[in-house]
């Protein structure tokens, strides 16, 4: 059913974890939430962290169409 052994994909998806942590929860936060930067930032930040998730989910996903 999966590509990849489990303990693999949950190294991704720990690593996709530290990610969000890494963005949303630390001081780099400030970096990318002050008022000079582009109100659309929270967005792209969502998008790529979606996309990678999405990728993840498809890239594991081994059903027959």
């Amino acid at each position: 059913m999966y590509n990849k052994p489990p303990s693999q994909r949950n190294d991704l998806n720990g690593l996709l974890g530290l990610l969000l942590a890494l963005l949303f929860a630390s001081p780099l936060m400030d970096w990318w939430a002050n008022s000079a930067s582009a109100w659309y930032l929270v967005y792209l930040f969502w998008a790529i962290i979606i996309t990678l998730a999405a990728y993840l989910v498809h890239h594991h996903d081994d059903h027959e169409p």
